[in-house]
């Protein structure tokens, strides 16, 4: 069974695998299939080694002409695809695989279930034993070192308040990070919150999720831009993290790939 509950039966252990998202590349990767790669989407640059693998879209706008001529015998697919790419595929007679939802928890479960597939189930288990290890260890560090846990407000989108909530693999790495997830409360995984709300919440800090950075990931630095903005605003500025200069950009690679680097 895979991430969507569907029966996925296959005659011989896959050979030629194309990677539909970022982080199933560096799981397969991770666990000694990399040769067994023969398509990647144009999002996948790790490790190095994958940019010279042929690319074959993104995950939300695959190159069917190109997958197809690539022969591959399993495409695998991220959760947040939508089964429509993989009834397609599979009417173009090719075998896909999904992973499991969001959430920091199925990454094992992601590891576990590619080394089932690929017949690597003792590097999977490796990998899940080392990842669970580090993020045990930094977790305690973490707890170790904070005496409180603050209200944190975790963005996607600044303009409208698209928040990463309860259940999302982000609030997740929020919560391993020690933060307390303002989001939590509205019951769901990505949340669009009204300025009620926020304002209720009263978060003590703000991080605003920014797409688009390149090069080496990005350490977190003050949002100058919406700072400024919600200081002249009468509902924002009253917030504690606009008052205490606390509103913060992340670069959005941070919470891209829930696979084997997350430690």
């Amino acid at each position: 069974m895979d991430g969507k509950g569907r029966a996925v039966r296959l005659e011989t252990v896959p050979r030629r695998i194309v990677s539909m998202a970022p982080a199933t590349t560096e799981i397969v990767c991770a666990l000694g299939a990399q040769d067994r790669l023969v398509g990647v989407t144009r999002y996948c640059a790790f490790p190095e080694s994958v940019k010279q693998k042929r690319i074959v879209g993104g995950g939300y706008d695959p190159d069917y002409e190109r997958i197809v001529a690539l022969k591959p015998d399993l495409i695998i697919l991220s959760h947040m695809a939508d089964t429509r790419f993989a009834r397609q595929f599979e009417r173009l007679g090719l075998r896909t695989l999904i992973l499991h939802e969001e959430g920091l928890s199925h990454v094992a479960e992601d590891i576990a279930l590619l080394g089932k597939v690929l017949d690597a189930e003792y590097a999977a288990q490796r990998e899940t034993t080392r990842l669970k290890t580090s993020l045990d260890t930094r977790a305690g560090i973490l707890q170790a070192r904070s005496r409180r846990t603050p209200r944190v407000l975790l963005l996607y989108r600044a303009d409208n308040f698209l928040a990463a909530g309860k259940g999302s693999f982000s609030g997740d790495v929020l919560k391993l990070a020690g933060g307390e997830n303002m989001a939590d409360k509205a019951g769901v995984p990505w949340p669009q919150l009204n300025r009620e709300y926020v304002l209720a919440g009263d978060p003590e800090i703000i991080c605003i999720v920014r797409e688009g950075f390149s090069g080496p990931i990005r350490p977190p630095q003050s949002a100058g831009d919406a700072l400024r903005q919600w200081r002249t605003d009468p509902v924002f500025s009253r917030l504690s993290a606009v008052k205490k200069n606390r509103v913060y950009q992340l670069d959005a690679r941070l919470f891209n790939y829930p696979g084997p680097r997350l430690d």
